[in-house]
């Protein structure tokens, strides 16, 4: 069942996933996609409450969500993924396919790097365990609103070995191209690895945020690749660190 809304009237743990991501719109444009129409409408409430964001659609039918963000154009989809067995991550692809602007942030039980990883391969923007707090979601929409990707620090590791090691399974990387990279873009894309921020890359090179989201928008059309997740993972394969 799908039950869309109205507009509203009115106007940590996060890695970025574009180096120079672009202001959402006020506010976000969210649909939930979620099974447990209990959970659902706890979420929603929760998060229609939150200034920043608009829901404009519940769905409990995960089957509907491609249908119902063609007619509604969110921002942002929150989708639960409860099983590994379920037909949950053919919708994720569907959603991702049909509308690539729009950011899919999952939201599941499923603590497991390479289940994550995996997720992040097939385009979803985030990912947040069950145990995140109501704060945390909102904060994690607004992120992946900003082209953010979202994952928890303890996992930040595992995931990009899963990655790499799932990248490695389904393509064939130029081994070539890291020396198109210039030795500040490789200087960055080590620090990448190690889960630093934009600012806090700037300032421990002495340069600017925005020569910093520079830098790292080449580094990733050089690797030819979408994220700085992926970016990373590309380091660890290729035995860059």
């Amino acid at each position: 069942m799908a039950t869309p809304r109205r507009p509203l009237e009115c106007g940590e743990a996060s890695l970025p996933g574009a180096s120079n991501p672009a202001p959402p719109r006020q506010p976000v444009r969210l649909v939930l996609v979620d099974p447990h129409q209990l959970v659902s409408g706890v979420l929603a409430l929760a998060l229609g409450n939150d200034p920043r964001l608009t829901m404009v659609a519940e769905v409990n039918d995960p089957a509907l969500a491609p249908a119902v963000c063609r007619d509604q154009w969110p921002d942002v989809v929150i989708m639960n993924i409860a099983h590994r067995s379920d037909n949950s991550l053919q919708v994720l692809a569907s959603l991702i396919t049909e509308r690539p602007a729009c950011a899919v942030l999952v939201l599941t039980p499923i603590d497991d790097d390479v289940f994550i990883a995996q997720v992040l391969e097939i385009g979803a923007r985030g990912y947040l365990t069950a145990d995140a707090t109501l704060a945390e979601v909102a904060e994690g929409v607004v992120a992946v609103a900003q082209g953010h990707t979202v994952v928890a620090p303890r996992h930040v590791t595992g995931v990009v070995r899963g990655l790499s090691r799932f990248s490695a399974e389904q393509r064939t990387w130029p081994d070539s191209v890291i020396k198109f990279l210039t030795p500040r873009e490789r200087e960055i894309l080590l620090l990448l690895v190690v889960g630093r921020s934009t600012s806090e890359i700037a300032d421990g090179l002495g340069i600017t945020v925005q020569t910093t989201r520079t830098h790292i928008q080449n580094l990733l059309e050089k690797l030819g690749v979408p994220s700085r997740l992926a970016a990373a993972a590309f380091a660890v394969r290729h035995g860059v660190v």
